[in-house]
């Protein structure tokens, strides 16, 4: 089973609310990615806005976890089989890794992010997805317009 069907069934389960697009993500939504993070032997996912990036010493200093690194592609693969590079489900719940996400996501908007591959998108509330994946809310991202200087 593809992961875009294992989550459309959990969802499906949880009786929440979700529409699938093809390819782009749906107009006025803050398309999300989540990322895998190494913590010592255990592992995290990281979700934040697709136009970010993780700050690993940010993370590690709100995980209290000073041996964080991204994890390579061949554990990402071993962990979420099937999964394209940057389309890792957010739901690190159903693969027993601990979520965090970052405080640029409005709580009372919408939440889209691509699962198995970059031809699916899932647009939610972001207040079902919370629900869902009970992530622990934090600041670790920085922005990556290159006009702008990067977040110390």
């Amino acid at each position: 089973m593809s992961v875009l069907a294992q989550l459309t069934a959990f969802l499906d389960a949880q009786q929440v609310g979700y529409e699938i697009h093809s390819s782009a993500y749906p107009v006025a939504t803050q398309p999300a990615k989540a990322v895998m993070v190494r913590a010592g032997a255990e592992c995290l996912l990281a979700i934040t806005a697709r136009s970010s990036e993780v700050s690993l010493d940010r993370l590690a200093k709100i995980t209290g976890n000073r041996r964080l690194r991204f994890a390579t592609r061949f554990e990402v693969a071993a962990l979420f089989p099937g999964c394209s590079q940057g389309s890792l489900p957010p739901f690190g719940n159903l693969y027993d890794l601990p979520v965090w996400i970052d405080t640029s996501f409005a709580p009372d908007g919408d939440i889209a992010f691509q699962v198995g591959t970059p031809e699916h998108t899932v647009l939610m509330r972001y207040a079902d997805f919370a629900r869902l994946a009970q992530p622990r809310i934090a600041s670790f991202s920085f922005h990556m317009d290159p006009r702008s200087p990067e977040d110390a």
